[in-house]
């Protein structure tokens, strides 16, 4: 329970200091919580490599994202190290507000 609330906050301030809703922003959010897996496993990173979809760019079409075009926000360090070994872009945040200023620096 605790960590479902825990995503209802952060999407809730996503979505106070956007304007937008995450879901809006992003085409897949995965929470580890919600698909069954444990971080830092490696089965959580691979989990969303296979699954994750990306429009491409002139057809629009859906294709596989690569890793390198993946970002994995976590504020442990320990969660991040299987990611990066898979090629994700890793993100280390000390509280939501991180991801939320991120995304209006890099995307608006």
């Amino acid at each position: 329970m605790e960590t479902f609330q825990h995503i209802e906050v952060f999407e809730k301030m996503f979505k106070d200091r956007m304007g937008i809703e995450i879901n809006k922003v992003f085409n897949n959010i995965f929470y580890s919580c919600s698909i069954g897996l444990a971080k830092p496993d490696p089965k959580v990173y691979k989990y969303v490599i296979d699954h994750i979809e990306e429009p491409t760019m002139f057809d629009g079409e859906w294709k596989k994202a690569k890793p390198s075009e993946i970002m994995f926000f976590d504020d442990k360090e320990e969660n991040l190290e299987a990611a990066t070994k898979l090629g994700i872009k890793t993100f280390l945040v000390k509280d939501a507000k991180f991801v939320v200023d991120f995304e209006l620096d890099c995307c608006f």
